[in-house]
């Protein structure tokens, strides 16, 4: 096998975002603030697998340390750094640009390019369920099946 190439040079050091006519770059998502942004993503998740099945989904002690609106704003504020959340801000933009523009890096980081893209595309909104997924996951059988054909 051959050298490999430093992995410095093969990852993006951020993301130039449009965002109003302007291109922010948002740096590369630290490893701590990953980790963190990891953890909610799980905690969602399963939150999301107990509403398909119609069940309800109750969070223990450490799913509510990850979920709280102060580490969102925390989490936010750690991706927009050296001065970026101050300069969006001054620029009038508003949390909702913000915290979008940090999701995007989150999810770049964490989850790949093509769910950050649709996230992004999206307007930050979360993507339905698709409804026959939905219907399926829902579906429950409640007679055996037959084995005998009926008496003619």
């Amino acid at each position: 096998m051959g050298k490999l190439k430093d992995l410095s040079q093969i990852i993006k050091p951020g993301h130039d975002l449009p965002i109003n006519g302007k291109t922010y770059h948002v740096p590369a998502v630290t490893a701590e603030v990953g980790l963190a942004f990891n953890s909610f993503v799980s905690v969602a998740f399963r939150a999301q697998q107990a509403k398909l099945k119609e069940q309800d989904f109750v969070p223990d002690d450490d799913d509510m340390q990850i979920l709280n609106d102060q580490q969102e704003h925390d989490m936010v504020r750690d991706v927009l750094t050296d001065g970026l959340w101050e300069q969006m801000v001054d620029d009038g933009l508003t949390f909702e640009h913000l915290r979008i523009a940090a999701m995007y890096a989150l999810l770049h980081a964490t989850q790949g390019e093509e769910i950050a893209n649709r996230f992004w595309a999206s307007g930050g909104k979360a993507q339905a369920p698709n409804r026959s997924a939905r219907r399926t996951a829902t579906r429950t059988r409640t007679a055996a099946a037959r084995t005998t054909r009926k008496r003619a």
